[in-house]
């Protein structure tokens, strides 16, 4: 892995070195807080696994199975986290402000289970390829199509 280390600066111009400065972005010293957690996740994975600006979702689903291995019980949750993460980001979801007045626990309850549900998936995906990665000792992706015959 020691020919690998031009990515740490994170100015690579590589798809790679933009996921790895993505996940140490999730470590801030700052306070934790997770929509930027969440953010910063999905920039990385993003920057392995999708290429133009069209089905994005699909892509990443697509390329992960493929690079990771066949879903058990994250595809549903892979969907649920591009979910909350477009309903926040476009201004559909109904957030926690800074500053909370009144009782609202029921919702906020619900709001921080889907939200840490969202980020742990995201972590988890980004951690897990950047684990292939190393184990592979591979310098990024590149995902092509290969089209064969349906055997009866």
């Amino acid at each position: 892995m020691l020919k690998h280390l031009d990515y740490l600066d994170g100015f690579d111009g590589g798809a790679t070195g933009r996921a790895i400065s993505a996940f140490s972005r999730i470590f801030e010293a700052a306070i934790i807080d997770d929509s930027m957690q969440l953010v910063w996740a999905l920039i990385g994975i993003e920057s392995l696994y999708v290429k133009g600006k069209t089905s994005i979702v699909e892509q990443v689903r697509d390329k992960v199975q493929a690079f990771l291995g066949q879903p058990e019980t994250y595809k549903k949750k892979l969907g649920s986290m591009y979910e909350f993460r477009s309903r926040f980001i476009h201004g559909d979801l109904d957030f926690i402000p800074l500053y909370l007045v009144g009782d609202a626990r029921s919702v906020v309850e619900r709001y921080e289970i889907e939200q840490t549900e969202a980020v742990d998936m995201a972590i988890a995906i980004l951690v897990a390829s950047l684990q292939e990665l190393i184990l592979r000792d591979w310098s990024g992706l590149d995902f092509t199509y290969t089209v064969s015959n349906i055997a009866n």
